[in-house]
This record gives C-alpha cells, sequence and structure tokens, in this order.
C-alpha cells in the first residue's frame, strides 16, 4: 500500500512538472517593429536610409519552450514567418509610370501566432514605412521648435502657413508633404499637404 501511495505522489508530482513547463514557454519580445523602405523610394530619396538602430529583421525567440514551436501569420499580406521563425515583410512588384517595377512593402501590422506546449503565443507585428516615420519625425522637431502654448491658434496657423510658403520651393515634380521634407519643395498640392500634416501634430 505504501509503494502505491508513493508512486501517486510521484506520478502526481511528475503531472504537476509537465503543466508548469508547459505555462512556462514565452517570447523575449510580445511586440516588435520593423522599419522598410520601398524600392523606389530608396532609389528617389538616396540621401536617406534606416539608421541601424531601427529593426529591419527579426527572428522570433521562444524562452523555456520544451517542444518545438510552430510559426503562422495572422495576415501573411502583411507579414510571413519561417519555420524558423524569421518575420518576413511581404512584397508586392509596383509599376511606376516612367521609372519601371519596383518591389513595395505592405505597411501594416499583424500577429505571429506561436504554437509551443500546448500554448498559444502572440507576438504584434508592425511594418512601418521609414519615410513617413521620418518626415513625421522632422516635422515634430519644427512644431516642438516653433510652435509655442501662448500662441493663439491663428498665430499657430500663421506660422506653420508662413514657414511652408517661405522655407520651402515650388517643385511641380513632387505632390505630398513627404517631398517638401525630402526634397525642399513640392506643388500646391504638397503645400497644402504639409499645412494640414503641421497642424494637425499641433491639434494633437
Amino acid at each position: 500500500m505504501k509503494k502505491i501511495f508513493i508512486s501517486i505522489i510521484l506520478f502526481l508530482g511528475i503531472l504537476l512538472f509537465a503543466s508548469g513547463r508547459a505555462e512556462a514557454a514565452s517570447l523575449a519580445k510580445t511586440s516588435v517593429k520593423l522599419y522598410e523602405m520601398n524600392e523606389y523610394d530608396k532609389a528617389i530619396y538616396t540621401n536617406i536610409s534606416i539608421p541601424s538602430n531601427l529593426l529591419q529583421s527579426y527572428k522570433i525567440v521562444v524562452k523555456d519552450n520544451t517542444g518545438t514551436p510552430v510559426f503562422s501569420s495572422e495576415n501573411e499580406s502583411i507579414a510571413k514567418v519561417d519555420a524558423a521563425g524569421n518575420i518576413i515583410p511581404t512584397t508586392r512588384s509596383c509599376y511606376y509610370m516612367g521609372y519601371g517595377t519596383f518591389k513595395d512593402y505592405v505597411f501594416g501590422e499583424t500577429n505571429i501566432i506561436v504554437k509551443v506546449d500546448g500554448q498559444t503565443l502572440k507576438c504584434n507585428v508592425k511594418i512601418i514605412d521609414y519615410l513617413d516615420y521620418y518626415c513625421k519625425n522632422e516635422a515634430t522637431k519644427w512644431v516642438n521648435n516653433n510652435i509655442t502654448n501662448d500662441l493663439t491658434n491663428y498665430q499657430k496657423f500663421e506660422k506653420i502657413v508662413k514657414h511652408v510658403a517661405e522655407d520651402f520651393d515650388y517643385n511641380a515634380s513632387y505632390s505630398s508633404y513627404r517631398s517638401m521634407i525630402l526634397k525642399g519643395g513640392g506643388d500646391c498640392w504638397a503645400s497644402s499637404d504639409a499645412i494640414v500634416t503641421l497642424c494637425n501634430l499641433v491639434r494633437n
């Protein structure tokens, strides 16, 4: 009877240990931001490159697992993942009139699902357009350095419009606020886009 009791205790101990191990599996990171530039943008904006402190690739690391993790993506149109856990941003071919075909990324957000030791873990992945990130940072710097709380809303707007009108050149080849920052100018649409972008940064 004593041997049976000891055997039962050992069996329960093994079950508890096994279940404890299953619950212990975790991810080194549960959210990742990857920064990319479209091939066309790299060709046009040759003076811009992604700094080394921003991730462009990442391999999902599973900790304290006993079994082999199985990876999958909730939305492969944003990012895929291979059997080793390497996140692969999705690309597509886009034709730019007068320039040819280039590889573009699909910027957005998805989750990488990791199944291991009876658990389902998630790593949130954002694929970010570095040019948008860079331009927003530059615009934010200008706002922080030039727009103060003591100004009225009209004075803030006046200062923004004056900045766009006086500090940038007219260039019919570009039509977005990004071109204003990256190329130093743009057309009327680009100027309007720059004004709206700066006003939104002030409002937020």
